[in-house]
């Protein structure tokens, strides 16, 4: 279990609606502070994920089976294939600004194929993005270890650019207020709330889970290829 300094920390708090292809959206929360982003439903007592910014650690619990995921940050490397290009193209429209943040509209593009279609706010949420790219960069490491040790289950160039060469491309312009990826999925900002006091307790984890990491897990999957 993740033990807090103090009972209450100062956090910034956002709200998303998120939708995958044609089903119904459901609201999300993140919850950033100096040390930590908790991903949930909006439930403080419900599964959650949550990443540690200094050990750059990301866990999720499932309450169903009383585990929680572990994946740790490694220095893994996979050179980006010669045959794969990125074009960021950025279009001409009147979007509303969001906190008196100037919203734009990109188009990502990996070799022929739209991969992320994206409005973002340059200048917004500054600390939160960060650490949605030190959460995204620590998955993306885990994704590349995989791809590694199983290269045969390598997907499309926008799969393999979104989660494993580039996961945070779609954050270099600003606080995404909304993205959609190759797959229909989507999110949509809804709400934020900075200078927040939350409890410490939404930062620690279930002491009764028991843990698992992802290299159990490629283990098994490389055992059963």
């Amino acid at each position: 279990m993740l033990s807090a300094c103090s009972r209450t920390q100062d956090a910034t708090i956002v709200y998303f609606d998120e939708q995958e292809g044609s089903n119904e959206p459901y609201r999300t929360r993140m919850i950033v502070t100096s040390a930590y982003i908790r991903f949930d439903d909006n439930d403080d007592k419900g599964d959650f994920v949550l990443y540690d910014r200094k050990q750059r650690v990301i866990y999720s619990t499932n309450s169903m089976d009383k585990r929680t995921l572990v994946i740790r940050w490694t220095d893994t490397k996979v050179a980006m294939p010669e045959k794969i290009s990125n074009r960021d193209e950025k279009l001409n429209e009147s979007v509303p600004s969001v906190g008196g943040h100037v919203v734009r509209h990109y188009r990502l593009h990996t070799n022929d194929s739209l991969c992320y279609d994206l409005y973002a706010a340059d200048g917004l949420l500054p600390d939160a993005v960060s650490a949605m790219t030190e959460f995204a960069q620590t998955l993306g490491v885990e994704h590349a270890a995989f791809l590694k040790a199983a290269p045969q289950l390598g997907g499309s160039p926008c799969d393999a650019m979104n989660n494993v060469y580039r996961p945070a491309r779609y954050l270099k312009f600003g606080f995404p207020v909304h993205a959609r990826d190759y797959l229909g999925r989507s999110r949509q900002l809804v709400d934020y709330q900075a200078g927040q006091k939350v409890s410490a307790e939404l930062f620690e984890l279930p002491k009764e889970f028991h843990q698992f990491t992802t290299e159990e897990i490629r283990g098994e999957v490389l055992t059963e290829q």
